[in-house]
């Protein structure tokens, strides 16, 4: 999910609070914890400087080819008709969306026509979900009690998990939240594991992700807490839920989680037509550019490569304008942006300083990314056949083609003064 920033800091700031969809802050703001961190900072790799996205690779439809939302069952519709009837009974406000499905995946779209400045949805302050919510219950008081450093995400699983088992004030909203999670990487079993290839950033933020929901499920075990003694697969739903649903929030106290029903329908899209601020009264989401009706309605989730877009949210974005692709060279693992630049040039001849020569270090770099991507397409192609085998097999494939594009980049380079 997007960065939001608290509004006593954006005053301090003098500029305006909420999500900032430009910003390359987001790329980093959906994996904070240390586990995460500490794995991809161990690699030895130099980043090439990211360009701003091309609109023909964002992969953003034109508006006239948006596809139509398809209405949910009865059961589902019903389940989500009382969570907008709850929020408004708190205080909330719904504007004139809709819950469907676009394309298979569950997402809100406009219920009519909606205008620049309308409030699409508000949530008020009292149903945001943060770890002071989650340490107020009594389980979240009696873990903090037994572990006073369990995490965020920690104590926010199981607050939902008590949720979900007790009912009561809650239940709307966690009755709402998705029963599978198959193709998350947090359920991946063997054969999914194994096909992500041993040099890819998304194999290490998998990895990442997966040892950091097993050591909070342990140490909330090890509390030895009545009523939080939950099992593997339940713990891992429950973090699944806080790492592809929860919000992260920027203040002058810091920077936290926050959980906010309703808001956590929103699918991603790299240039949404809303806007979401958070300030004193609660989080709301306005909107920016003029929506038709039946129109899907997204948030922008960050400038997020597709490997931190798996190993948090499950899903990958084909052409997305923020991917990576890794270039193996020695013990260094280059880590190539989407668009190539002069810039990247320096980083090139670093890495292939023991060469006499530009042309030769760049026809070594040239070489060396036609033999990464042949690798990589012969991987791609025995990824299993599941959900989570075809979003590897989708990273890879666009790993091929940035790869491709830096190796195309190269040809007019050797032909170029930079290399006499």
């Amino acid at each position: 999910m997007p960065e939001v920033q608290s509004d006593e800091c954006a005053k301090e700031e003098d500029q305006d609070n909420g999500f900032d969809v430009s910003s390359p802050a987001g790329a980093s703001a959906l994996i904070a914890t240390s586990g995460v961190d500490d794995v991809q900072k161990g690699r030895a790799r130099a980043t090439y400087r990211r360009l701003a996205p091309i609109t023909k690779e964002t992969g953003v439809r034109p508006t006239d080819a948006r596809p139509r939302a398809i209405c949910l069952d009865d059961a589902q519709g019903a389940a989500h008709n009382r969570l907008f009837d709850w929020l408004r009974a708190c205080g909330g406000e719904v504007g004139a969306m809709a819950v469907g499905t676009v394309e298979e995946l569950r997402g809100l779209h406009a219920a009519g026509c909606l205008s620049v400045g309308d409030t699409l949805l508000h949530v008020p302050t009292a149903l945001l979900v943060d770890v002071d919510v989650a340490a107020a219950t009594a389980i979240g008081q009696c873990l903090i009690a037994a572990d006073s450093g369990l995490s965020e995400r920690a104590l926010l699983a199981a607050f939902l998990l008590t949720a979900r088992r007790d009912g009561g004030f809650w239940k709307p909203w966690v009755d709402t939240m998705p029963h599978d999670f198959s193709a998350h990487p947090l359920f991946y079993g063997a054969a999914e594991l194994s096909a992500l290839d041993e040099w890819s950033e998304a194999r290490y933020t998998v990895q990442a992700v997966r040892e950091e929901c097993r050591q909070a499920h342990e140490r909330i075990l090890a509390c030895a807490v009545d009523g939080a003694q939950w099992s593997g697969s339940d713990f891992a739903w429950a973090y699944a839920c806080v790492l592809s649903r929860a919000f992260r929030r920027d203040g002058r106290a810091g920077s936290r989680f926050v959980m906010v029903p309703v808001a956590d329908l929103f699918n991603h899209e790299q240039h949404g037509p809303v806007q979401a601020s958070l300030h004193a009264g609660g989080f709301r989401v306005s909107v920016e550019e003029p929506i038709t009706a039946e129109q899907p309605i997204a948030l922008c989730y960050g400038q997020s490569p597709n490997s931190l877009l798996l190993a948090t949210h499950g899903f990958c974005l084909q052409g997305n304008p923020w991917d990576t692709a890794s270039l193996p060279v020695g013990n260094v693992c280059l880590s190539l942006s989407a668009c190539p630049d002069e810039d990247a040039l320096a980083d090139i001849l670093v890495n292939f300083d023991s060469l006499s020569g530009k042309r030769a270090a760049l026809v070594a770099f040239r070489d060396a990314c036609l033999i990464r991507a042949e690798v990589l397409r012969r991987r791609s192609a025995s990824a299993p056949p599941t959900a989570g085998g075809r979003q590897i097999a989708s990273i890879m494939a666009d790993e091929v083609r940035i790869l491709e594009r830096h190796a195309a980049w190269v040809e007019p380079q050797l032909d170029s003064g930079l290399c006499r």
